[in-house]
């Protein structure tokens, strides 16, 4: 191999520990906000008596393998509040770098579990998460900054370990690499490519944009520029990560870029915790010259280890290689269509292998949607329990549910519920509603549980009012230990 490619490469992947350090501690934080926000909702999302009864789970997605299969054991809140504890606890070792490497494969293996154990409520984010930390377990990332390297831990002694560090960053820069450019080419709709008003229509949603987004309908061309800016950002300027002039140049600005990208759209955009993820990943891209200039106070008496440190040359293309198949392999089986079928559809969905990435493509939505769960009873009386908690029926009304933005979970669920029709999933989602805040003393009485959908368009006009609410789809309920049947659909 020449001396310039073997320089390119090692220079294009060196990840500098300070940067490994931060994405750690803030990717670590991320994790246990995440599952702190989850908390409240527990019992709807991952009880027994919830949304996603095991048995209605296993039944669409199969058995998880054990090493997956811990957010399936318990059969009470106890267990499951037990878990999430558990969790937690993980989530914080591997924040603070107690034995980090050890944290990082226990926390990978955890967030696979909870994401399999309710597949519809995750979203990018989550699946982002589970990459990042699965490239992590071959990184040094409790080199610094960490009670490991305060105990002398951390660091990659042997060549084997050298090898699997510099695996690990080809890995991590060549997944995002994957995510921005599979998002950019998704983009394909002419509101993205021809009309550039994508962002204006993603805020224009009521249940996205926080109020600096609202703020930004204002400024219509502001919002072109941006729309426009966002496809060249996502399939051009990423490749700048591997620019092999003034790498640390580029790297640098490249990094700072799309860390103010993300931070724009968590400022902006209800889209979970997706935006600050990537900014955690962002923080391990940003080169060693960076460090050295922001946090050079800290380099005064403290010699901070490069990373990769020497290896054999090479190890180096067998490395890169490597890398390479075997990230082109989880897309081009994704793009395929091979990792949806047979043994491969259940490895890639335990696993989260599938590199299926559309943020707001091909085209955000076109209209804003809000959810009511409904009872009714035998006469045809109402009983709206989501998102208002109404205690009594009354005579059937048209009114669009109180104006509350639908929690984040919750939105996805209600999504996934309108776009992939599964009787099995409505059925248990529905039943998991009524338990969950039907009043008892309403049980008996109710005879049909329906989802109704209230939607106003705003592509490619905006309508001033919402269309009447209709049923998406409406169950009727049977005697407990009955068959329950969906008896109308949209």
């Amino acid at each position: 191999m020449s001396r310039f490619l073997r320089s390119w490469l090692e220079t294009a992947l060196t990840l500098d520990p300070r940067g490994l350090a931060f994405f750690r501690i803030f990717l670590g934080g991320l994790i246990c906000l995440r599952l702190l926000l989850l908390l409240p909702h527990l019992p709807l999302t991952l009880g027994p008596e919830g949304v996603a009864p095991q048995a209605a789970v296993i039944a669409q997605y199969g058995e998880p393998p054990l090493p997956l299969s811990l957010y399936f054991q318990p059969d009470s809140m106890a267990g499951v509040y037990g878990v999430v504890a558990l969790h937690l606890v993980v989530a914080a070792a591997f924040m603070v770098g107690w034995r980090t490497r050890v944290m990082t494969v226990l926390l990978w293996l955890l967030l696979l579990s909870l994401n399999v154990r309710n597949p519809w409520i995750i979203n990018s984010g989550d699946r982002l998460a589970g990459f990042l930390l699965l490239w992590g377990m071959f990184l040094p990332l409790g080199q610094v900054f960490s009670l490991d390297a305060r105990r002398g831990r951390g660091t990659p002694r042997t060549e084997a370990g050298r090898s699997l560090a510099f695996f690990g960053a080809a890995c991590l820069v060549f997944q995002l690499v994957i995510v921005y450019r599979l998002t950019g080419y998704a983009k394909s709709d002419p509101v993205w490519l021809n009309y550039h008003v994508a962002l204006q229509n993603a805020l224009s949603h009521e249940a996205y944009p926080f109020p600096p987004g609202r703020w930004l309908l204002e400024w219509p061309g502001v919002m072109k520029g941006l729309t426009i800016a966002t496809i060249y950002l996502e399939i051009y300027a990423i490749l700048l990560l591997l620019s092999p002039w003034r790498s640390a140049v580029c790297r640098t600005a490249v990094s700072l870029l799309y860390i103010g990208f993300h931070i724009g759209i968590g400022l902006t955009l209800n889209v979970g915790l997706f935006s600050w993820i990537s900014v955690a990943a962002w923080f391990a891209m940003l080169p060693p010259a960076f460090y050295d200039r922001v946090f050079g106070f800290l380099s005064r008496g403290t010699a901070f280890p490069r990373f990769p440190l020497p290896l054999q040359e090479q190890t180096v293309p067998k490395m890169v290689l490597l890398a390479i198949l075997i990230q082109a392999t989880t897309v081009v089986s994704t793009r395929s269509g091979w990792s949806y079928r047979g043994v491969a559809k259940r490895t890639f969905h335990f696993v989260g292998l599938r590199q299926n990435w559309k943020m707001f493509a091909p085209r955000p939505y076109s209209s804003t949607s809000w959810y009511a769960v409904v009872a009714t009873n035998r006469d045809g009386w109402e009983c709206r329990i989501y998102p208002d908690r109404e205690t009594a029926f009354h005579p059937p009304g048209d009114d669009k549910p109180t104006p509350e933005i639908v929690t984040f979970y919750f939105r996805k669920l209600f999504e996934k519920l309108d776009t992939r029709k599964n009787k099995a999933r409505l059925a248990a989602i529905s039943e998991g509603f009524a338990r969950q805040w039907l009043p008892a003393e309403l049980q008996d009485e109710t005879a049909a549980l329906k989802l109704v959908v209230w939607q106003k368009e705003f592509y490619p006009t905006v309508a001033p009012d919402f269309e009447p609410g209709r049923v998406f789809f409406e169950l009727a309920r049977t005697p407990v230990g009955g068959e329950e049947r969906v008896v109308g659909k949209r």
